[in-house]
């Protein structure tokens, strides 16, 4: 295990400041895909532009943890919030837990997880079927430095770009915010025992897609000053008070 810390973000365009941030700073390419070494808040760091959606996370993540194994993984974003979870747009939210929200069957009957279909996705005692167990007091420690709500997130392949398909999946996971990357991260981290914060900021509602309510920089801004504030009091977060 190394000492360092694993920041993800899916795009440069979420990560740029936080890239901007870090000192004493080397860029690497590998497989299509860049990471920057460096220093940020004091911190040694890796920070991983995994590319969107699920393989890409997880082909980014395996690699940088094969690689030389981080002490915390911490991802952060943008995502979409469910209307009846409470997110406001431009607001940040952690991550108690993880849902694939549709990796499982539709069937005549209704929708049936992985549980149901009898195969778990990680061979753990118990065994993790669609809901990724997080760090809860990870968790909470990190709401608190970032000022940020705790709740349930779900992944998605097929983002919730219409309100009924969005309140289908809210009222099978009740979750609070919507991407395309996080399950994948907590995945390997639960394959390898690394332990993980993810943290979002809303840029948009899950609802009938219309881009122009939506407010991308605005939460890009949110996460970026979330990200760093957690950096900045690293010790707080992995050491409780």
């Amino acid at each position: 295990m190394t000492n360092d810390v694993l920041l993800l973000c899916a795009t440069g365009g979420e990560g740029a400041a936080v890239i901007e941030a870090m000192v004493h700073r080397a860029d690497e390419r590998h497989a299509t895909k860049t990471t920057h070494t460096g220093v940020l808040a004091g911190e040694s760091c890796r920070l991983a532009v995994t590319g969107i959606a699920a393989t890409n996370t997880a082909q980014a993540l395996t690699r940088e943890i094969e690689r030389a194994r981080p002490r915390l993984v911490l991802q952060f974003g943008i995502g979409g919030a469910y209307p009846r979870g409470g997110l406001c747009i431009g607001q940040v939210a952690v991550a108690s837990e993880e849902h694939y929200g549709d990796v499982g069957v539709e069937a005549p009957a209704g929708w049936l997880g992985m549980a149901d279909v009898g195969f778990p996705l990680v061979d753990t005692d118990p065994p993790v079927h669609n809901c990724l167990p997080m760090d809860g007091a990870l968790a909470a420690r990190a709401g608190r430095l970032a000022g940020a709500a705790v709740g349930p997130f779900v992944t998605v392949n097929r983002c919730s770009g219409v309100a009924a398909l969005g309140d289908e999946v809210y009222g099978r996971t009740l979750g609070i915010c919507e991407s395309m990357e996080g399950a994948a991260a907590a995945h390997v981290c639960a394959q390898y025992g690394v332990p993980m914060v993810e943290m979002r900021a809303a840029s948009n509602m899950v609802e009938d897609r219309d881009k122009s309510r939506w407010r991308i920089g605005d939460a890009i801004a949110a996460i970026t000053r979330a990200t760093l504030a957690v950096m900045s009091r690293l010790d707080e977060l992995e050491e409780p008070r």
